[in-house]
């Protein structure tokens, strides 16, 4: 029984670190392939156009595409630094869309961050649950409403591009906090580099939501682990003459796994604030001075039931069935750290429903966005939802539900909760096609056409009515505007003194965000403000009383309206500098990273193809004949060496007689 027990651990260790090919688990190569059919061909019929962030992170890769090293871009709010988000996953975009363009690269890189998160759940899970319940977990990612969400609604790249990272990343901690390997601890911090390069957020929290039970995990372990002097059942009896003495000699047998989980989290502050240096500069020396922007994931899901619908109930969907389960499973087993941040997690996740987030947050609760929580928990919690899928098909669930139910009620519940899932997941993957929540395509070319004609880009412009396609309709023109889509890096106190999210929307935000938009309207000439390019009716009365007149009706039905008196920009914009020195360690360190944590992570698939390689052309048997060589001269140098000391010592005693 103990040599099966040893056999067992040595070869669970043996796979953190295994090549996933390799092992074959049909459950994973079959997740695989289905996220590659299911999300590669969502993508593929254009899903992403209708969310909210696509066009957003297409723009940024747009930026990277034609001025890699200059952080600063002209098109959005007057100007803004474009260190104020990490860069990894625009980059990456950006690189990939010289050979495919712009959106096909976007499609790209969300397909293999998917496919890079389903990996990472599957690797994840067997730290804590069975191969065949990790194989289910990978499977349950493919078709998770809050993945679906997450990609095909809100169109958040950066988020699944650093998770799947993340998740990656936790078998080499493992490792390295079990066995001390430091080839483990680099590929771990490489990986975990790669992420704070796609989103720092992500890295910070993960730091304690994904990060920490691993290493809790691994202390207990190794502190229940018995000492040489006992025995595997634990029959040291515990009395008050030698409780200290042994809570003392256990505490030293996990000093060396607390010390390792001290390198590997200094080395991590270290790695978060290096790869994205620059960030960090830019955010002590530009903090945030916009005021707080309502977001529903911040009300009550009580009080406003479709803000709990979306961020809620569509994210967890069935698993909130399988939840007296999850529990009971989990603090019943080594899993327990898992059960408890996944409790953190949906907690911060219910936003405004309690008081518990504001007060643990603070002020930082009125600009994060309580969605992201919520989708970590679902992720998180995916290796023992593979237990209880394990469970219901031949495990305690099964048996229960055959004695008590009959057979025909056993397979009929995993017959109609299979279908409840994938239905689940098809809906919320076409939400937008259901409901409207961004304007209907609008044709660009012929906007960009008219901001070509006349050198009419030499003025501002200001969109009305096209949500989050005036960030597509400025990746395609070097047209400026006094909009933009991304809040944070705005500095204009007609902006940032008002909650609205974008002028172009202001109209859903309430009376101070017209007011905002009237600021602009009304004093045109302050920003070179020349065009607005309306798609909304809505705004009509207040442009024709703001002074503005209807200049034309373009084919694709935007109306353009001009102001008249309105100088053109300046030759030379306006910028603030960025010290040489940040601009280039944005430019290559994030993008390096990536790149070291893909072929660090991807070595077991490609090297014994190249040793079958090296040894095909001879390089092999050389490097084995020069070996024997110099094995040969050792031998050599050592007999001479042998044969000089004996004559030396026969020289010496000769002298002596």
């Amino acid at each position: 029984m103990t040599v099966q027990l040893s056999v067992n651990k040595k070869e669970e260790k043996r796979f953190l670190i295994k090549p996933l090919f390799r092992h074959l688990n049909p459950h994973l190569l079959l997740a695989l392939v289905l996220a590659i059919v299911y999300h590669g061909g969502l993508l593929l019929s254009g899903s992403y156009t209708k969310t909210y962030d696509a066009y957003l992170h297409i723009f940024f890769a747009d930026h990277y595409a034609h001025a890699w090293f200059d952080d600063w871009e002209y098109r959005w709010y007057t100007g803004f630094s474009m260190t104020s988000y990490p860069p990894g996953a625009h980059q990456s975009i950006a690189l990939i869309s010289f050979l495919v363009g712009l959106q096909n690269a976007y499609i790209i890189v969300q397909l293999l961050s998917i496919l890079w998160i389903i990996c990472g759940v599957y690797r994840f899970s067997r730290l804590w649950v069975s191969e065949e319940a990790a194989g289910y977990a990978a499977l349950l990612a493919v078709f998770s409403s809050s993945i679906a969400e997450t990609v095909h609604v809100y169109g958040q790249l950066p988020t699944t591009f650093a998770l799947g990272f993340l998740l990656n990343s936790l078998p080499y901690l493992k490792r390295w906090l079990e066995e001390g390997r430091w080839s483990s601890l680099l590929v771990g911090w490489t990986v975990n580099a790669a992420a704070t390069a796609g989103h720092h957020v992500t890295t910070l929290f993960g730091m304690i939501f994904f990060i920490g039970p691993v290493i809790v995990s691994a202390i207990v372990e190794k502190f229940r682990q018995p000492l040489l002097d006992e025995s595997p059942q634990h029959t040291v009896c515990f009395t008050c003459q030698n409780l200290k003495a042994l809570m003392l000699r256990r505490l030293h047998y996990i000093l060396p796994t607390t010390f390792r989980s001290g390198v590997y989290g200094i080395g991590m502050i270290i790695v978060m604030v290096v790869v994205v240096l620059p960030y960090w500069v830019w955010s002590i020396s530009n903090p945030i001075t916009q005021v707080p922007i309502p977001h529903p994931s911040r009300d009550s899901y009580i009080a406003n039931l479709n803000a709990g619908l979306i961020f809620w109930l569509i994210p967890y969907s069935l698993s909130l069935l399988a939840l007296p389960y999850i529990l009971y499973r989990g603090l019943s087993s080594k899993a327990w750290p898992l059960v408890i941040s996944f409790g953190m997690l949906f907690l911060l996740g219910l936003g405004g429903t309690t008081p518990i987030p504001r007060l643990i947050l603070r002020s930082v609760f009125d600009i994060l966005t309580f969605d992201r929580f919520t989708f970590w928990a679902t992720v998180i919690v995916l290796p023992l939802l593979g237990e209880f899928v394990v469970s219901l098909r031949h495990g305690g669930l099964a048996k229960y539900l055959q004695e008590h139910f009959g057979f025909f009620t056993w397979h009929s519940m995993q017959v109609v909760l299979l279908i409840a899932y994938l239905l689940l997941s098809i809906c919320v993957a076409n939400f937008t096609r259901f409901v409207r929540i961004e304007p209907d395509p609008i044709d660009m070319q012929p906007i960009v056409h008219f901001l070509d004609r006349d050198q009419h880009w030499r003025w501002r412009y200001l969109t009305l009515g096209f949500g989050d396609q005036m960030a597509w309709l400025s990746a395609q023109t070097t047209a400026t505007t006094v909009d933009g889509d991304y809040h944070s890096a705005r500095h204009l106190p007609e902006l940032t003194s008002y909650p609205v999210e974008r002028l172009d929307g202001a109209k859903y935000h309430g009376i101070l965000a017209i007011r905002s938009l009237q600021k602009f309207l009304t004093a045109p000439e302050k920003y070179n403000l020349k065009f607005v390019f309306s798609n909304d009716h809505f705004y009509d009365p207040l442009l024709y009383f703001s002074g503005w007149h209807r200049l034309q009706q373009l084919e694709n039905g935007i109306i353009v309206w001009d102001r008249e008196n309105v100088t053109p920009l300046p030759d030379v914009l306006p910028r603030k500098e960025t010290p040489l020195y940040l601009r280039i360690m944005w430019g290559i360190l994030p993008m390096t990273t990536i790149i070291l944590a893909c072929i660090a992570m991807s070595v077991p698939l490609w090297w014994p193809a190249l040793g079958r390689f090296f040894e095909f052309l001879g390089v092999g048997r050389f490097v084995r004949r020069l070996k024997s060589v110099k094995s040969e001269k050792r031998k050599l140098f050592r007999k001479a060496g042998l044969a000089i000391c004996n004559f030396t010592t026969q020289v010496h005693d000769r002298l002596l007689r």
